[in-house]
């Protein structure tokens, strides 16, 4: 009798035991929590700002060296006729003399089609004995009927018997776009002395870049280019195919280390970044720089910067393979997630007293640090 009552004792205990440990386990399994903490993933991060340069050292600028030189520069471009909406079809005609005389024919001389539409030289001519001419000529009225395809005109103001002999045609449609004269506009001289200000700058890198050695940076868009007086011919509003210009363009070269430079673009980043500790490094070749503002007598420049540096993101998380995670000790979490390229990850187990990480790998979440 105290033997089974030993035994039944025996097997409540064990019964109750593993009740335990299942319910632990259960536990275990349900409310263990682990939070890997890594480095956001690698993306790019771009801003701007502006830096001195003096001449001499100063607290909080760069050091440069300031170069000038005087180039004498030309340039030439051609005069494109302009083109002006018209409430007239027209278009440019060639008229053609095959007859053994020069034959000239006024302003306003009538053309005209095969169907009867009129249209009207806008300039006068002189025609060559076995030669021709184009001209423009506009319809003698308004509407869209005038707007016809290519077309013979025969020239009724001429004797009849001349008339197979000197004609017009044309070989593309009517239209109401008119091309104008080619007068000289300030577009055309702003364009012109863009050209002057290029030759100058390409001038300045070339010469340039054969004096000035490295650590220094030399590029374009560190030259200020002044064009002085220009000589334009011809003037605004002169009829011409081809705009002329010269000068002596004077160009001042801001100098400065890659290093300065460089040094510069990281304080820049630093000064936009919520986080410095963010930082990676700078994109290689990313930093653009240009002159903002020149002083000549003070020998001071301010250069405007855009850089772009790789940095940690604050929410976007690499991947990582939690389940190679799951049931393991911190220690050896540490290690796999090492072996992944975290190195620097930290790992956070709730409960705090637990040595292992759950089993469950949808109970391991990853989060930036």
């Amino acid at each position: 009798m105290r033997l089974s009552l030993r035994i039944s004792l025996w097997m409540i205990n064990v019964f109750v035991l593993i009740a335990a440990a299942a319910l632990l386990f259960t536990i275990y399994l349900t409310v263990t929590q682990a939070k890997i903490l890594v480095s956001g993933v690698r993306e790019r991060f771009t801003t701007d700002g502006m830096a001195n340069v003096v001449a001499a050292d100063e607290s909080g600028a760069l050091k440069g060296d300031f170069i000038a030189r005087t180039y004498r520069v030309d340039a030439s471009m051609p005069v494109s006729q302009k083109v002006e909406r018209t409430t007239k079809a027209g278009g440019t005609v060639t008229i053609k003399n095959n007859y053994t005389r020069d034959q000239s024919l006024v302003k306003t001389t009538r053309l005209l089609t095969n169907d009867g539409k009129i249209f009207r030289i806008t300039q006068a001519v002189s025609i060559p004995a076995n030669g021709k001419v184009d001209v423009y000529a506009e319809a003698d009225q308004s509407g869209d009927e005038y707007l016809i395809g290519p077309s013979h005109f025969t020239i009724p103001g001429l004797w009849e018997g001349l008339q197979d002999s000197i004609f017009a045609d044309s070989s593309q449609p009517m239209s109401y776009d008119r091309p104008s004269r080619a007068l000289v506009t300030t577009d055309d001289v702003t364009k012109i002395k863009t050209a002057l200000e290029e030759k100058a700058r390409t001038k300045a890198v070339s010469e340039l870049s054969s004096v000035i050695l490295e650590p220094n940076r030399l590029n374009s868009s560190m030259l200020i280019v002044d064009l002085g007086t220009v000589k334009i011919t011809p003037a605004v509003g002169t009829e011409t195919d081809t705009l002329k210009a010269e000068t002596d363009a004077r160009v001042d070269a801001v100098i400065v280390t890659t290093e300065a430079l460089d040094a510069a673009a990281k304080e820049i980043i630093a000064e936009n970044l919520d986080n410095v500790n963010r930082f990676i490094e700078l994109v290689p070749d990313a930093t653009s720089y240009t002159v903002a503002s020149f002083d000549k007598a003070a020998q001071h420049a301010t250069i405007a910067l855009t850089t772009s540096a790789w940095v940690r993101s604050t929410t976007a998380a690499p991947t990582v393979d939690v389940r190679s995670l799951a049931g393991r000790s911190k220690t050896q979490a540490q290690a796999i997630l090492a072996q992944q390229g975290f190195a620097d990850a930290t790992v956070e187990i709730t409960p705090r007293w637990l040595l292992w990480l759950p089993l469950l790998a949808d109970h391991i979440t990853v989060e930036v640090k």
